[in-house]
């Protein structure tokens, strides 16, 4: 066992990032062999800290410590997600695993018990990237994803999360429904770095989250005819490739008709088929994620693209499909928690600002059962997504102390 107050950040980081698919930043979907290793990692680590370990049939981590105060099973649960995006970086997600690892590490060295339980999640499956759907392990421990919905649940190869389960050897039918309620768990925290630069502009080191954007993961069909490059005539043609083009070029028209000001619309993945130079594309879909500050202001934009591509199906020789494939709502944080953490901040001396998340997270899954706050730490830059994503130790030492002294006075 490695001594209490010998964690550290930096390596554990470190550790995880080998375990990729890519070595350009680090590529780690869920419930693949890279998951594997990076699971087995997480629970060693966790139970050289003095955690007791276990892995639920989705894939999750938990180390828990009991507290002192036998009589109190509400454990405050503290933690983030170690799946990445391709080509990702080495700190989003895993920044928050290894700040509450180590702020409890911190705790233990220094002889002290809590009174009240602690737990410390490792989640699976946050981004939505091989599986079309984010932020699966969080839902399905609150029982927003039903065993069922795991089957429908698809990777790129066809293969559902449940099966994929099954094959990385976890049950998934073992998993209680849910495993968290409102009157079993007392609370959620989650460090995070921040995924944009105002941290990093303002020279600040910590972020107080207030609340979390609400966002949309959507896909988009055109189905034109294929037909020869050369002897088509450019009027004669329903190119599916260019009317989603065209739809591209629409984003800012549609951002300023239906969005906020704060509103993003990212067309990150294209289809197109039979994706070869002489031969006008019969097919073409985009998987989009759209983003606003508020529910209402999320369904107005996203009404306002189904309806763009409605027009855009209108064309001759052309039909479009519109299908939401996974949703995060908008959310705000814990008041009571959120004071908490910037009387954390002031007690140290510790800059820090109040900030909105753009980005969806799992904290926001577990603030629809239990009262929630986030933390965040500068992404040098605002890189993130990237290989080129870096938060300095000095920023991830501040955010464990803010987490330190937390545990400290809750």
């Amino acid at each position: 066992m490695v001594p209490n107050g010998l964690f550290s950040i930096e390596r554990f980081i470190d550790d995880l990032a080998r375990f990729s698919e890519t070595s350009d930043g680090v590529t780690r979907f869920p419930l693949t062999e890279q998951a594997k290793h990076a699971r087995q990692y997480i629970a060693d680590t966790m139970e050289q800290i003095g955690l007791t370990v276990f892995t639920d049939g989705v894939g999750n981590i938990h180390g828990q410590l009991s507290g002192s105060d036998l009589s109190n099973h509400k454990p405050l649960v503290l933690g983030s997600h170690f799946d990445s995006v391709r080509h990702a970086g080495k700190y989003d997600g895993v920044a928050g695993i290894a700040c509450a690892l180590a702020a409890v590490d911190m705790l233990l060295s220094q002889g002290l018990s809590p009174s009240f339980p602690i737990e410390i999640l490792a989640l699976e499956g946050e981004e939505g990237c091989e599986f079309k759907s984010p932020l699966i392990g969080s839902k399905a421990l609150i029982g927003q994803l039903s065993l069922g919905e795991l089957k429908q649940v698809m990777n790129s190869k066809g293969q559902s999360y449940y099966q994929q389960c099954e094959a990385s050897a976890l049950n998934p039918a073992s998993l209680p429904q849910p495993y968290y309620r409102s009157d079993s768990i007392a609370g959620f925290i989650e460090l995070h770095i921040e995924q944009a630069a105002t941290l990093d502009r303002e020279s600040i080191p910590v972020g107080i989250v207030t609340a979390i954007s609400a966002l949309q993961r959507i896909r988009i069909e055109f189905h034109g005819q294929a037909n020869h490059a050369g002897a088509t005539p450019m009027n004669q043609r329903s190119d599916a490739l260019v009317t989603a083009a065209e739809f591209i070029h629409q984003v800012p028209t549609m951002l300023a008709e239906y969005g906020s000001p704060a509103a993003t619309i990212t067309c990150g993945h294209i289809e197109c088929t039979p994706n070869r130079a002489n031969v006008i594309p019969g097919f073409a879909a985009l998987e989009i994620d759209i983003r606003d500050t508020s529910q209402p202001y999320i369904e107005r934009l996203s009404n306002g693209v189904k309806h763009t591509v409605e027009q855009l199906g209108e064309s001759p020789g052309l039909t479009t499909v519109f299908s939401i494939l996974g949703t995060g709502d908008a959310v705000t944080m814990d008041e009571s928690l959120r004071q908490q953490l910037t009387q954390s901040c002031q007690r140290l001396g510790i800059p820090h600002m109040d900030i909105h998340s753009g980005a969806g997270h799992d904290a926001g899954v577990f603030a629809q059962i239990t009262p929630t706050a986030m933390v965040f730490v500068p992404s040098v830059d605002g890189y993130s997504h990237n290989p080129k994503e870096h938060t300095p130790l000095q920023f991830l030492e501040q955010g464990t102390s803010v987490l330190l002294d937390f545990l400290h006075h809750y």
